[in-house]
């Protein structure tokens, strides 16, 4: 054969070796996606890269077979138009636009993202040449390259079998802790709701669980409560505000199941409430705010799993999905929950205002003007709206629900489910998570233990600070000292008993309290009032006792426990000390001003 005459001989070296890297650069894509080697948790990425790399490579392998066919049965002009479509199909297979959930894959923003860009297009653009040139000096190359493949494959299968695990590992259980953004207790089903909103939850949290009746966030804001979910102190001690971090010597949920040998991992939506900026982002191996539906995050929920393998891991899981949002209506769901559940409405419901606003933006004008829905039928769609949306996020969970069943991961792992606060539908006059009533404070917290039999409910008054001491005493862990949180521990178990304390903390600056029959509440927010509600004759606190004349004698007596435990929270907060402030800047607050965040 004549120098530059094209073979007639199957390439089947060329195959190959061009399935080989294509399969072998989408498995390095998804590892430098996935960060682990840049942490040096080498063992989970030879694990994800080795998966990735063999789940591919069949299919990749079929997919050069018809190319290099084609190629055989056409002119220089076609294999022309051959590598052009065979190069851009393969560019988007391995940055995964193709066969993979394209939100996860990364954009072109900072230059380590151009550069992987770049480098999957060099592997598009070399594994097509390879397949499609027949020159002698590519096969000689391919037979080469083939080897190669062939001695990375062996290693990928070796790695699978092996599955190479930490050398420092947690002795307790896995710990999955989920957030659900703006979900109140009493709209699940398992906390007595009629309507079919969380049959998910509801089913999975039927065993081997318990589901605290009376748990309290200590303020219904996002920030702050959160915070009190990672450190066990209420937001008047570890102080964290719109322009102050936690300060760097406090201990967080993360950081002590890091030290005592846990992979910790943290998936959040990317709300500026949640910023690493605030310090949520300590004691993770690898904390990301990642867009997408919850119904899309469990496209990456199920590689992260598979690789976690036998390793011993914290995962937390932060779903905005119930929040209100800045899309036309002011809560979002699938049509057939929207059907399902908010149905029945033919008003006159429009979904923007006179000023063109919509979303949370139009709800938190609506506060600001001291506006309501005139129409109890309005008033009513709003709620059921929400209903829908609540329902849409349980159906993703339970997706996330089953692959956990699958994988076997019930057996090994504690899944709290719990939320930051509630939501308002004008009870006391107002929208969103603005006032401190139970609407907004009331939130579920279930817990679901490994193979372990457990009292199906407790109604002792408990916080979102007890969360971090529960899941570290579970685990085998003792809790730090100085907590504004407790161990629920002994109750989850079936332990009898009362928690010894009387309150839990509520409020904004000032502490308020709540105990088993009583509400007190302090000023914040622009109300200069403290309002006391006797919770037992009064739940929906419509009756404000201080309002009319002398309270009450436990009124009284309130008052002064609430002075005295507002001195213990300022001297406790002054122990801990405060982080430099960092400013808000111009732009974040333009973005939080169109979500309805900021005033005018």
């Amino acid at each position: 054969m004549e120098r530059g005459q094209v073979s007639l001989r199957f390439p089947w070296e060329s195959v190959l070796a061009s399935a080989g890297l294509v399969a072998g650069a989408r498995a390095a894509w998804i590892a430098g996606r996935d960060g682990y080697a840049s942490i040096g948790l080498w063992n989970l990425a030879a694990s994800s890269a080795s998966r990735h790399d063999l789940s591919l490579l069949l299919p990749v392998l079929l997919a050069a077979i018809v190319l290099a066919w084609l190629a055989r049965r056409t002119g220089p002009a076609g294999r022309g138009v051959l590598f052009v479509a065979g190069a851009a199909l393969t560019f988007l297979l391995v940055i995964g636009h193709l066969f993979g959930p394209t939100f996860h894959a990364p954009g072109f923003h900072t230059s380590r993202e151009k550069l992987a860009h770049a480098g999957a297009l060099a592997a598009a653009l070399g594994s097509t040449a390879l397949l499609l040139s027949a020159r002698r000096w590519s096969r000689a190359l391919a037979r080469l390259a083939a080897l190669g493949v062939g001695l990375l494959t062996l290693a990928a299968l070796g790695i699978r079998i092996v599955r190479p695990v930490s050398s420092t590992r947690a002795k307790g259980p896995n710990v999955i802790l989920i957030s659900l953004d703006t979900v109140r207790a009493d709209r699940l089903g398992c906390y007595g709701y009629p309507l079919a909103t969380t049959p998910e939850i509801d089913r999975f949290f039927a065993r081997s669980s318990v589901r605290f009746t009376r748990a309290m966030s200590p303020q219904p804001f996002t920030l702050t409560a959160h915070m009190s979910l990672f450190t066990g102190l209420v937001p008047q001690v570890h102080g964290v505000a719109v322009e102050q971090p936690l300060a760097q010597g406090v201990p967080t949920l993360p950081r002590l199941l890091a030290q005592a040998g846990y992979l910790t991992f943290g998936i959040a939506d990317p709300i500026y409430w949640l910023a690493p900026r605030y310090g949520f982002s300590r004691g993770f191996h690898l904390y990301r705010q990642m867009y997408g539906t919850a119904a899309q995050r469990n496209d990456a929920l199920e590689p992260l799993l598979a690789d976690l393998d036998d390793e011993r891991f914290f995962l937390f899981l932060h779903y905005y999905d119930a929040h209100s949002d800045h899309a036309l209506t002011p809560y979002n769901a699938r049509p057939e929950d929207q059907e399902l559940l908010a149905g029945w409405y033919h008003g006159s419901f429009s979904p923007t205002d006179d000023q063109g606003r919509w979303g949370t933006a139009r709800l938190w004008a609506m506060n600001e003007e001291g506006r309501t829905l005139e129409d109890p039928e309005d008033r009513r769609y709003l709620s059921s709206l929400y209903d829908a949306g609540l329902r849409t996020l349980d159906a993703a969970l339970g997706d996330l629900f089953d692959l956990l069943e699958e994988l076997g991961r019930t057996e090994d792992t504690i899944v709290v489910l719990t939320s930051d606060h509630g939501e308002e539908f004008f009870e006391h006059g107002r929208v969103l998570h603005t006032q401190l009533y139970q609407d907004t404070l009331h939130v579920p917290l279930l817990f679901r233990l490994p193979r372990k039999p457990a009292r199906s409910t407790c109604a002792e008054l408990v916080s979102l600070v007890d969360v971090a001491p529960t899941v570290l005493d579970l685990v085998g862990i003792a809790p730090p000292a100085g907590l504004d949180g407790t161990s629920l521990a002994g109750l989850i178990r079936g332990g009898d008993g009362a928690l010894d304390r009387e309150q839990v903390v509520v409020g904004w600056e000032q502490a308020g309290l709540l105990t088993g029959d009583w509400s007190l509440l302090p000023p914040g927010h622009g109300d200069p009032r403290w309002r006391l509600f006797h919770l037992a004759s009064d739940p929906g606190e419509l009756r404000d006792l201080l309002s009319e004349g002398a309270p009450p004698p436990q009124g009284e007596r309130l008052l002064e426990l609430a002075r005295r435990e507002g001195l213990r929270l300022a001297e406790q907060r002054e122990r801990i000390g405060k982080a430099e402030p960092v400013p808000l800047e111009e732009k974040t607050v333009e973005a939080l001003r169109e979500l309805g965040y900021a005033g005018e």
